[in-house]
């Protein structure tokens, strides 16, 4: 007697149900686990751009700024930060002579970073926001012209994360907050 080999066709409509299944449970995990890992890329640059700064402001025993820069070539500027829009990159700079020690694009879509000041809010942020570092670790926050640089001793709070968030479940956004002394503090916070 002789038998063929293969499937039935009910056998392959079940394989075929079962697959499914499994793909439309696995896709929407899958996504959220990319936008958590873009959430955290994000934030772990930031961090590791901050504490690269404080690091250089004490060895080099100088004030050290970390800047955002919306420039794809930061080199090519005189004065290397440009604005408050810290989504598309930032740099840090040697503040005597304003020259870019590194910089750190952003490659993730849809990054959103924010910087504020906690109490006392500033009524208006000034063009150019800077974070800058100055030989004893601690960190202040000022405009392009230094003039907030050593009497403000509140702490910085960066936000990150990812646009188009849309389950409130994905702790995607992340709370950086930057102590006067230059300790760095994070939280996860549900988007």
């Amino acid at each position: 007697m002789h038998r063929d080999k293969g499937f039935t066709l009910v056998e392959l409509m079940i394989a075929i149900s079962v697959i499914t299944l499994l793909i439309t449970v696995a896709v929407p995990s899958f996504n959220a686990t990319i936008m958590k890992v873009r959430g955290s890329s994000i934030a772990d640059s930031l961090i590791t751009a901050l504490h690269f700064a404080r690091s250089e402001a004490l060895s080099r025993n100088q004030r050290v700024t970390i800047c955002a820069n919306t420039d794809t070539d930061p080199a090519s500027l005189n004065y290397p930060c440009n604005g408050n829009n810290w989504n598309s990159g930032w740099l840090v700079v040697l503040s005597s002579d304003n020259s870019v020690i590194k910089y750190w694009p952003i490659n993730s879509p849809g990054a959103e970073i924010k910087l504020e000041l906690q109490q006392p809010p500033l009524p208006n942020l000034p063009d150019d926001v800077l974070v800058v570092y100055n030989a004893h670790g601690e960190a202040r926050i000022n405009d392009a012209n230094g003039a907030l640089a050593d009497d403000l001793s509140n702490a910085i709070e960066f936000s990150t994360r990812i646009s188009n968030c849309e389950s409130p479940q994905l702790t995607i956004e992340r709370l950086i907050e930057v102590k006067s002394s230059g300790l760095i503090k994070v939280t996860r916070v549900d988007c």
